[in-house]
């Protein structure tokens, strides 16, 4: 099992006591020797993402997507429009310790062919944070410790840029035509800034080996070709007869890319920060559906069409020097399928192998998205996500969402 996972069972055998029970007890300087070796999860292993949860967390070339995942891939954001605020909440290990979850609030904003995630940077905009229930720790003298909530956080804000939809938009803003080939190809690019903050005990307790911060940077691109595009700019548009059209997407990120960068803790002593590579693809096919005149009431609510999707990940955790003995197992692959319909309706279905975790097993999910011509609306989304074997509790994933995308709340002509 990988040095980066660790399962929250030891939080259990009595390193994270109360003070109620404990307040008068005798020094017990075992017990707080214990608390460096409580394991808990990495939340830079854990995706915030409850869409890609559906799909077997496979979402590094899911460019289409309201709620683009930058953790996975910071070039996806270069495909968002509009602003979009996004709350997730998963509880990790339901009838095992209560109180354990993963907490997320992103904002988002694109237009252009640019756009920014914020996660926790600037400083309170969004968080990505895994708690655990509250604590009151004992120093090694016995004396119980201001309570604290233990969590690591995840502060990122990502820029992604989709290069071709940005010069075409800069064309038409200046009086030009659009460029010819923008429906057909698109090609982003994508940069993050991340921060790592781990708050498991007071530095009081074991001199801060509990307590660390480090910063790394992530990195992506996707690019996306249609060899077959019959629908065109306008998916509302009239039309007689049903028409189609075939993505296909290829996409890279490496997540930490920065070698030397570690988290650094209180008592002096570092950790690696994971060099994940992910390689991405998927496929869409959208087919508009017919007769159509365009002017059905159902337009300002929905779109009059259908597309299903695959998508396929890969990712491995690469080291400079491993022992090739043991290298084979950490890595990930991970396939997802997403149905949509009308734009409202989403099912999705998918596998995951992570060896990283050892996490294997199905994944299933839903989504039903509602938005006023475009410009305002809000989503919500669950998925079923298995946990490791040794724990027989699959997460149920929840996250909801609302947008307002200030282009499309203008009069129209």
């Amino acid at each position: 099992m990988s040095r980066y996972l660790v399962i929250p069972l030891a939080l259990c055998l009595g390193a994270l006591v109360s003070a109620p029970a404990r307040a008068n007890a005798a020094p017990q300087p075992a017990q707080a020797a214990t608390i460096i070796e409580a394991p808990n999860e990495s939340v830079q292993l854990l995706d915030p993402s409850i869409e890609a949860a559906g799909m077997g967390g496979a979402s590094s070339a899911v460019f289409w997507q309201e709620d683009p995942n930058d953790h996975a891939n910071p070039a996806l954001v270069g495909f968002h429009h509009g602003l979009r605020y996004s709350f997730g909440q998963t509880k990790l290990y339901e009838g095992l310790i209560e109180g354990v979850q993963l907490r997320t609030h992103r904002v988002l904003a694109g237009a252009w062919g640019i756009g920014v995630a914020m996660s926790g940077k600037p400083d309170k905009v969004g968080r990505v944070r895994l708690s655990y229930p509250e604590q009151t720790f004992i120093d090694e003298f016995g004396n119980p410790l201001a309570p604290m909530e233990p969590h690591q956080d995840v502060r990122t804000v990502a820029v992604g840029v989709s290069v071709i939809d940005l010069v075409s938009n800069i064309m038409e803003s200046m009086g030009g035509a659009p460029l010819t080939i923008q429906p057909r190809v698109s090609l982003a690019v994508g940069h993050a800034w991340k921060e790592v903050a781990i708050d498991m005990a007071p530095p009081e307790v074991l001199g801060g080996a509990r307590v660390g911060k480090g910063e790394n940077r992530d990195a992506g691109a996707v690019l996306r070709i249609a060899p077959m595009d019959q629908i065109g700019r306008d998916l509302d548009a009239p039309r007689r007869r049903a028409q189609y059209r075939l993505e296909l997407v290829g996409a890279y990120s490496r997540l930490n890319y920065v070698d030397d960068e570690r988290i650094n803790y209180e008592d002096g002593h570092a950790e690696e920060m994971p060099d994940i590579r992910q390689y991405g693809a998927s496929a869409r096919l959208t087919m508009a559906f017919a007769p159509n005149d365009g002017t059905s009431w159902y337009r300002d609510w929905a779109a009059p069409a259908v597309f299903m999707a695959l998508a396929w990940d890969y990712a491995y955790i690469h080291r400079s020097t491993v022992d090739p003995l043991v290298a084979d197992i950490d890595y990930t692959t991970r396939i997802g399928s997403e149905l949509s319909v009308f734009d409202v309706f989403f099912l999705r279905l998918g596998h995951v192998e992570d060896y990283v975790r050892d996490v294997e097993g199905t994944t299933y999910g839903a989504g039903v998205s509602l938005k006023y011509k475009n410009a305002i609306g809000v989503r919500g989304d669950w998925a079923h996500y298995p946990v490791q074997d040794v724990l027989d509790q699959p997460w149920n994933r929840y996250g909801v969402s609302v947008f307002v995308d200030p282009f499309h709340l203008k009069p129209e002509d």
